[in-house]
């Protein structure tokens, strides 16, 4: 046999989770200066910043506040010209890079927050 599965309970040490010191998991999986748990674990950047000054929006769905910026025109790169649901889906998705539920997120946004006007635009509801 490659693999011997044991078919009885595991014992654990300590066998109730009311009995784990909780300052002992706080220092052995989280505290930076003494978990290898911590110490080992790869980091986003090799830059040296923390997380704190990163911005992680890349790998987020968009937010609410970015869906307003480019249906009302306030965002960077939103033109002048009024948006329609697909337009502002096909714009999330590319700077998203196709990541998954963009489109989802989107629609739930614009269901919300948005009225859609004569001819598809949408207009934020103030």
């Amino acid at each position: 046999m490659l693999i011997n599965k044991d078919k009885g309970r595991p014992a654990w040490s300590p066998s109730e989770l009311s009995d784990v010191d909780s300052n002992w998991a706080r220092t052995t999986f989280f505290d930076p200066r003494k978990s290898d748990y911590v110490k080992n674990a790869p980091r986003l950047s090799p830059s040296g910043r923390t997380d704190a000054d990163m911005d992680i929006g890349f790998w987020a769905l968009p937010r609410e506040r970015s869906v307003r910026a480019n249906v009302v025109g306030e965002a960077k790169d939103s033109g002048a010209n009024a948006l329609n649901l697909e337009q502002l889906v096909a714009k999330f998705e590319k700077r998203k890079d196709g990541k998954k539920g963009v489109r989802a997120k989107i629609e739930e946004i614009v269901s919300r927050c948005c009225e859609v006007q004569e001819g598809g635009w949408l207009k934020w509801k103030a």
